[in-house]
Order: structure tokens, then sequence, then C-alpha cells
């Protein structure tokens, strides 16, 4: 990957200088394989065949990719619908340009089987500090579970310690960590909130509509490629694995190929209709229940229009 490589970058200043347009993208969390489809984009050439010369820049721990689109540090961020809402509702108006994931991935892990969510009431739960966890409060107060929340920077310490009861994961991520850790777990202990009425879809490209407004033609074109590096990364799962293990490595990033393998054919899963097809962009039915969702919780105070949060390609 470039990122890494002295060589590639020249390659990719001569591009630019002979017309290649830079476009700063920001995924929402280190490298992995959840971002895979922009990785393949990138590697395959599906940008600079387009006339694009991407820019993936990963945020921190203590400098997320929406403080990053807003301090104008980068053109277009990846982030979960549920934060989208809430920065679109309080702070900076951004536009969904290309949806990633249908379904929903937050699961609740007890340490004890778990049969209804009744048998939460009054556990201590983790939770993240840096936002992800909003649809699990809504769990807990439509449930009336009265759970005792603690929060958590980032990973699954909290719970192979015993100093926790259960905790929010990812199904893709924390939950196949906890499998591999050692820790006694099965199905009988893992809810999904999909499955309680909270189906919300995760993972979209953003960009903030004066980006949108003087760039719509590049947009554009990064969506289709995008789409074709996802499309690709499902037909070659392997040799998808193989690009996204070279950004990993190239980022010193601590994790290995069979809990990446697991991620993307979690994230690939995640990303499919009930036809098994995925659509990539997000539906106005389930965008509006969304709405009345976060309305009813308190998380918005104002309805949110489908025609000025989404742009469809």
């Amino acid at each position: 990957m470039r990122q890494c490589s002295l060589i590639m970058a020249a390659m990719l200043l001569a591009l630019s200088a002979v017309g290649q347009t830079v476009v700063r993208v920001t995924p929402q969390w280190i490298p992995q394989a959840q971002f895979a489809g922009l990785y393949v984009a990138d590697s395959l050439g599906f940008y600079e065949e387009v006339g694009l010369d991407v820019e993936i820049i990963h945020p921190s721990a203590t400098h997320s990719s929406y403080q990053m689109l807003e301090e104008g540090e980068t053109d277009i961020i990846l982030c979960q619908l549920s934060d989208a809402m809430l920065f679109h509702d309080r702070e900076l108006e951004i536009v969904n340009i290309l949806q990633c994931n249908e379904n929903n991935a937050l699961v609740i892990v007890s340490r004890e089987p778990v049969m209804s969510p009744d048998e939460l009431r009054g556990k201590r739960i983790g939770h993240w500090k840096a936002g992800f966890s909003y649809l699990g409060f809504i769990f807990d107060r439509q449930q009336g579970l009265d759970v005792e929340w603690i929060p958590f920077h980032s990973n699954i310490a909290l719970y192979i310690s015993g100093a926790i009861d259960a905790t929010l994961a990812m199904e893709y991520n924390e939950y196949f960590q906890l499998k591999m850790s050692g820790t006694p777990l099965d199905d009988s202990q893992v809810l999904y909130l999909r499955d309680y009425g909270l189906n919300v879809p995760e993972d979209g490209f953003y960009v903030t509509p004066r980006y949108l407004s003087g760039h719509e033609e590049e947009i554009r074109r990064f969506v289709d490629a995008t789409k074709k590096g996802w499309e690709w990364a499902r037909s070659h799962q392997e040799e998808a694995l193989d690009i996204v293990m070279e950004v990993i490595d190239c980022h010193s990033v601590h994790s290995n190929r069979v809990n990446q393998r697991y991620m993307l054919a979690t994230v690939l899963r995640l990303q499919e209709n009930e036809d098994g097809i995925a659509p990539y962009f997000l539906d106005r039915e389930r965008f509006e229940q969304v709405v009345d969702l976060f309305l009813d919780e308190g998380y918005i105070k104002t309805p949110v229009s489908y025609d000025k949060f989404v742009k469809t390609f």
C-alpha cells in the first residue's frame, strides 16, 4: 500500500500532476477488515482509474474522523448512522453518500447464559467511551433493565477480568476476540440488538454539504470505485485479506489473519439485505424509523430530512 511505500508515494505524486484529483478519506477507526472495500479500491487502482488520488488517513483514539472533517483535515469520513445523525443534529450537517452496512452488529455478551433481556436487569455492562453505545442505552430503557453502565476505551479486558457482568461488543470485532481469548462463551450468552427492533444500519460514507456542492462529480466517481472495491472483496476474500493485512502491518496494528477473516466475512454478510444483495444506499423508510427512534429517545431535537441527509449516486 502506498501509505508505507516511498516509491508508491512518488508514483501518486506523478499521477496527481497529470490530472488526478486528491480526495482525503478517513475511516472511523484503525486499519481492519471493516474497511476492506476502501483498501481494495485503493490498492488495485480503482480510484486511479476514475481520476482520483485517494489518501486514506486513519483517526486516532483522541482525534475522531468527525473532528477531522469538522476541522478540514479530511474530505470524506466513514461513520455509523447513529453517530452521523447526532453530528447532523447537534454540530455540523453531514450528508450520506454511500451506505455500506444494512444490518446492525451490536451485541451484548453476558458472562452467564441469558435467555431474555430481563436477566440483564441491574447488571454491570461495559460500553465504549467514544460513542457506538447509543443503541445499548436505548435497549436498556426500552426493556426497563436499570443497567449500570461501565465505560471502557476499546478492548475486552474488563469482561475477561470479571469486573463486569456483560459488555457491548461488535459482532465482527470484540465478540470474536472474546471467543478467541479462551473465555468460556457460547451463543446462549449473546443478545443481538437487531433482534429487538434495533436493526439500525451502521457504516456509511459522509461529506459536508459544502464539499458535496463543489465536488459532486468526484464524489460520484469515489462512490462507484468504492462499490467496485467492496464487490471485488466479496468475490476475492482471501486476496482482499492480503491487502487488509498489508495495511495492518504497515500501521503496526496488533491483529492476525484469523481475526480479520472472520471480520471480513461478517461485515460482508451485514452489508446484505434479505435478498442477499448489498444495495449500497440508505433506504428512506428505514432512515425515517431511525429518526423517529432518536426523536423519541431524546438523542436528536428536531426531525432530520431524508432528502437533506442522503445523496444517492
